[in-house]
């Protein structure tokens, strides 16, 4: 890596830290711990419930669109979670609330199972862009609110203290790239593609 590149990455990852603190200094507001308690319906159990309850809410229905929307965006979470886990798994990242609160704000190759050290990638982030984008192809109408809701969910994790702006980038783009390629597999190999 040149030494260009080392600057180019400090200058950003200084630039990642100093916003997402500024952003979760208001991480105490009432408002803000609401949003953030909110946006915990994005964590894992409660999107992968949501998800098969739309695939059984459409088998019940008889209606092909739900079914799918719901078995797809279940992959696409299940596949998006793992690839976040094997992250987490070999990066400690102090979260933003505990960096403010200790000094700590490490980023470096490590292992630790301490939840305050794991904010890289964001999961919420990773499982809520997954699924909104299988609603969205599965769905119609759907594109909108699924993809409002992701950005709130999305939103409230810096301004909570959860996460920095390079997690959300990241969880982001893991959640897309998972739907992408469980999506390509049930265009092909699902029957009933509904729009």
């Amino acid at each position: 890596m040149t030494d260009t590149a080392r600057q180019v990455g400090a200058a950003a990852l200084t630039a990642d830290k100093n916003a997402t603190h500024a952003a979760a200094r208001h991480r105490d507001a009432p408002l803000v711990k609401a949003w953030a308690r909110v946006a915990e319906l994005a964590d894992e159990p409660p999107l992968l419930t949501l998800s098969l309850g739309t695939a059984a809410l459409g088998l019940v229905l008889r209606r092909r669109d739900l079914t799918r929307a719901g078995l797809r965006a279940a992959a696409a979470h299940t596949l998006a979670i793992q690839v976040k886990s094997l992250l987490k798994n070999s990066i400690d990242r102090a979260r933003p609330k505990h960096a403010l609160a200790t000094g700590d704000d490490r980023l470096a190759p490590g292992d630790s199972d301490d939840h305050a050290l794991q904010s890289f990638p964001s999961g919420h982030t990773a499982g809520a862009v997954a699924v909104a984008r299988a609603a969205a192809h599965e769905i119609e109408g759907a594109a909108i609110p699924a993809t409002l809701v992701a950005l709130g969910t999305v939103a409230a994790q810096p301004v909570a203290g959860n996460h920095y702006l390079s997690d959300l980038a990241v969880g982001a783009a893991i959640g897309w790239a998972a739907e992408a390629l469980v999506g390509a597999a049930f265009d092909r190999w699902v029957p009933g593609r509904a729009i």
